[in-house]
């Protein structure tokens, strides 16, 4: 089974129900995604993308549908010269869109079936299509790809899923094994058009200064040169025998302790310590799955945390809640951005902004992997995959790198001001528009305080409204004083002209006839 979620779908359900208890919220504009431009290199087959543009036609870049605990990540495909916006999952291998009211000119219907059905019961189910796609600056004929029509699976304005791990995922590769279709996903198929092409790619996922997501780096063929050091770091073999990124995790530190072990999966090569974890590096996962004990470790003792009913590990938590916490691999710690460790979103009824956790209780049912490290760990490291024997032959095995990218000090030093700012931001643009003037509960976890606009500080001065009061009314008496004296001057003045006039005088325009359109049409009429 695929694993791949807009929370955590492909391994559980529970973050479908999170959506719905913090409520349904409108879609950010798309059009505000960070998006990438592709810069050619030396290598004229490499592809670089940098979420910089947001009108180059080649992109990768960030939909954000319900804050960070529903964002995705996508690039563009050109699919018979049609452009598909669909996420980039490393936690699954196939292409499929979404192609209802699309007309395929020049794609052929192989009229097999195939499908992909993930944790949180959505799918992707039709016809095999075998056309000409576009990436970046790769071309590949006849690939293949699911049409799946009026799919449950897409997300926001995204149109279906490149997936972009390990090719022996491939529900297409198995269902056209028999056939006379190359069935192999799209990476492979880049790395067999272009020989010389490392066979790797990289990710890097920013943040903003609000710290909101930002977009960042993808990859094909080469390292960016802002992250060279990675070639530095250790290489985590992934376990083969999963056909998915995974790989060993040594423990966690939490606020300067170290823990180990607790874990559920059967997949621990022998010889190695049996208190190491198994995880899945998984770009299709918006936050991150661990072992009870790490979740309630990390939450549960918060002051002002209050468990979520009937969601076991989820918790309301004060949005002043800054953690320090730390993944091992290798022997290197890779720190996580406080930012990262919660996450701001709406209460139910969408009229204050809450804080909840990020780290939630993995599915103790699935055994291949103790955790899922999804985008809110990914967002602090530069991560390179490279497929070695997954798709050469002549290649060792596969691993990954990755160079933290966080500076614990900094991160700590800089969340009050950055969250403050996340907080303010949600608040004022995804809140329901009548209680745009609601704060958050950012301090406490259990009662929502008034926003600045609304606190005492801004509340107006009665005294000083009181005495201008008493100035306006005064003001207003005097005026009526006079208009009262010249009206009856003016009473006087008229009733002479009528006893020494045989008729009216014509009144003068004071415009005068030429400057009556001057003065009163449109400067800009309206154009029809």
């Amino acid at each position: 089974m695929a694993v791949r979620s807009i929370s955590h779908r492909g391994t559980s359900t529970m973050w479908t129900n999170t959506l719905l208890y913090v409520g349904l919220l409108a879609l950010l504009d798309s059009s505000a995604a960070f998006r990438m431009p592709v810069q050619r290199r030396d290598n004229p087959h490499s592809t670089v993308f940098n979420f910089n543009n947001s009108v180059d036609p080649f992109n990768f870049g960030v939909v954000n549908s319900q804050g960070d605990q529903a964002i995705i990540y996508v690039g563009t495909v050109y699919i018979d010269d049609q452009p598909f916006e669909v996420q980039l999952d490393t936690g699954s291998a196939d292409l499929w869109i979404d192609g209802t009211g699309i007309t395929f000119k020049n794609a052929q219907n192989t009229h097999i079936q195939g499908g992909i059905t993930y944790g949180d019961g959505t799918s992707a189910q039709g016809d095999i299509y075998v056309a000409t796609v576009k990436f970046g600056d790769f071309t590949i004929e006849k690939q293949a790809f699911i049409n799946a029509l009026g799919t449950n699976a897409t997300t926001a304005n995204d149109k279906g899923l490149l997936g972009i791990g390990p090719p022996l995922q491939s529900g297409i590769l198995s269902s056209l094994q028999n056939s006379t279709h190359n069935g192999q996903p799209l990476l492979n198929n880049i790395f067999n058009i272009y020989p010389n092409e490392s066979n790797f790619l990289t990710m890097q996922l920013t943040r903003s200064d609000l710290g909101m997501v930002d977009g960042g780096v993808f990859t094909i063929g080469e390292i960016d040169s802002n992250f060279s050091a990675i070639m530095n770091s250790p290489k985590l073999e992934v376990i083969t025998t999963l056909d998915m990124w995974h790989t060993l995790m040594e423990g966690i530190i939490i606020n300067g302790k170290s823990y180990t072990g607790h874990g559920n999966s059967t997949n621990v090569p022998a010889g190695v310590d049996p208190s190491s974890l198994v995880i899945l590096l998984d770009s299709g996962t918006s936050l991150t799955d661990m072992p009870a004990y790490y979740v309630d470790l990390i939450y549960k003792n918060i002051p002002g945390a209050k468990p979520i009913a009937d969601m076991p590990g989820m918790y309301q938590l004060p949005c002043d809640t800054k953690l320090n916490v730390s993944m091992v691999f290798a022997g290197k710690e890779y720190p996580i951005h406080p930012l990262d460790l919660t996450a701001v979103t709406s209460s139910e009824d969408g009229k204050s902004t809450i804080c909840i956790n990020t780290l939630s209780y993995a599915d103790t049912s699935d055994t291949r992997q103790d955790m899922i490290l999804g985008d809110s760990f990914m967002r602090n490291v530069y991560s390179l995959f490279d497929f070695g024997n997954f798709t050469t032959s002549s290649d060792g095995n596969p691993f990954m790198q990755l160079l933290s990218l966080t500076n614990k000090d900094q991160a700590w030093s800089e969340f009050d001001s950055l969250n403050e700012k996340r907080i303010k931001q949600w608040s004022a643009h995804m809140l329901d528009s009548t209680n745009k003037d609601t704060e958050t509960n950012a301090v406490a976890g259990n009662a929502a305080s008034t926003d600045a606009s609304t606190s005492t500080a801004d509340s107006p001065d009665l005294h000083t409204l009181l005495r201008n009061s008493y100035v306006i009314i005064g003001l207003l008496a005097a005026t009526i004083v006079l208009l009262f004296v010249v009206a009856v001057l003016l009473f006087r003045n008229q009733r002479k002209a009528v006893s020494t006039s045989k008729g009216y005088s014509s009144v003068i325009n004071p415009v005068g006839p030429s400057d009556h359109k001057k003065h009163f049409s449109y400067e800009t009429p309206y154009d029809s």
